[in-house]
């Protein structure tokens, strides 16, 4: 048997990744017709069909399952070596990272994290798209090549989706100083029955969230105001106007002078953040090796 061509492939491997011969075609910059004719040599080759065609695209048969899992990482191995080396390259060409953020969660994250990575690949920019978690739900389902950083994916999404976990942020009760709770050493989340509970707005998985974590108590929370900027709730419970559940960070980022942070007894309301995107391998090399820098750089974070 004649040796296999790493171009048919590298090819294979990204049709199994966009489940799409069209989708595929477009990211690799050949018409449909050249993939298609890469994909038929390799099947005649092996023997084998690789593929049955859907409404919704194309599907791996069993045979081409055994064989995008043999040869994935020696194909990821080799993109990521190209990027670096074209990355270091003279006159590099800019490059964009784009990616969907929710509201506060960026503040979570030193900007220096991304400065470093950026330095790694001269030329790259990242582009931040902020959006409510609902909304990066959304963008990830639009393409197999987006993803976005949220908090809580397994306890609040509505939506199956992949995702890498970073860390989790514990989440406070601010109020302001002349609000009772001010004085306690700690509050349970049942004492926000008898609050104005502000919260972000219903284009957010938030409030679900926090009716989950109150339902113990038997109660639910009718927010007394909604906004979809977690700062202006900050600053309303600076101006005495009612009381909200955030991280520490977000509180530090306002500096909201006469308010108070007091720490949650139950941890159900905690913020545990994450990438999330269709499927990892079928992000673009440079979206997976961000991912998983600013992870090993949570970690360390999270174990100091």
């Amino acid at each position: 048997m004649p040796s296999l061509s790493f171009e048919h492939m590298e090819y294979f491997i990204e049709v199994c990744q966009r489940k799409s011969i069209t989708e595929a075609a477009a990211h690799m910059f050949i018409s449909q017709q050249a993939l298609s004719r890469s994909i038929q040599k390799l099947e005649n080759q092996l023997g084998y069909t690789l593929f049955q065609r859907t409404t919704k695209g194309v599907r791996r048969t069993e045979a081409a399952e055994r064989l995008y899992e043999t040869f994935l990482p020696s194909v990821l191995a080799y993109k990521k070596a190209e990027l670096q080396v074209l990355s270091h390259a003279g006159d590099p060409q800019p490059r964009i990272l784009s990616f969907a953020v929710a509201p506060g969660i960026i503040n979570s994250l030193t900007p220096e994290l991304f400065l470093d990575f950026c330095k790694l690949y001269p030329g790259l920019e990242l582009d931040i798209i902020d959006m409510t978690d609902k909304q990066a739900v959304q963008y990830i389902q639009e393409d197999s090549r987006h993803f976005g950083l949220v908090a809580s994916p397994e306890r609040v999404h509505s939506v199956r989706h992949d995702y890498t976990y970073l860390y989790t942020e514990p989440t406070w009760l601010l109020v302001h100083k002349s609000n009772p709770l001010a004085g306690c050493p700690g509050v349970s989340l049942e004492a926000l029955r008898d609050e104005c509970v502000l919260a972000l707005s219903k284009n957010t998985y938030y409030q679900d969230a926090l009716n989950r974590a109150v339902a113990p108590f038997h109660f639910s929370v009718t927010p007394y105001f909604e906004s979809a900027d977690i700062f202006d709730l900050v600053r309303m419970v600076n101006r005495g106007t009612g009381v909200l559940l955030c991280t520490k960070q977000i509180f530090e980022e306002a500096t909201a002078n006469d308010a108070v942070l007091i720490p949650v007894a139950e941890r159900t309301f905690d913020c545990p953040l994450s990438f999330i995107y269709q499927e990892f391998s079928a992000l673009d090399t440079l979206a997976q090796e961000f991912i998983l820098f600013v992870q090993r750089a949570a970690n360390q974070t999270d174990n100091t």
